[in-house]
């Protein structure tokens, strides 16, 4: 029982102390920006169209002037996306899952 005592304590103590030095290298989050999220919104419908279609698609809504630089796919597995340029951002958009293999 003492031994048990005394390896839970050992736990509590090194949980204790990562969790302060977690907090000590905390940064907090940047504000919601409304644009950014609605840019978000459409670069992941769009991701959804599949690899074959990434070079060709329109992107609607705030991206409209997004330009299309090259399609990431890798078959082993099955991980799609597209990476492209609007507004001085790079944006490099992966689709979700839909494999059993992703």
């Amino acid at each position: 029982m003492k031994m048990l005592i005394t390896s839970i304590s050992l736990l509590l103590l090194l949980i204790i102390n990562k969790s302060e030095s977690w907090q000590q290298s905390y940064y907090p989050p940047a504000p919601f920006d409304v644009k950014l999220a609605n840019q978000s919104v459409y670069f992941s419908a769009a991701a959804a169209c599949g690899k074959d279609n990434y070079s060709k698609m329109k992107v609607a809504g705030p991206n409209q002037e997004f330009q299309y630089l090259h399609t990431i796919y890798d078959k082993a597995t099955d991980t799609q996306g597209f990476i492209g340029i609007q507004s001085n951002q790079i944006w490099i958009v992966f689709r979700g899952t839909e494999s059993y293999t992703n």
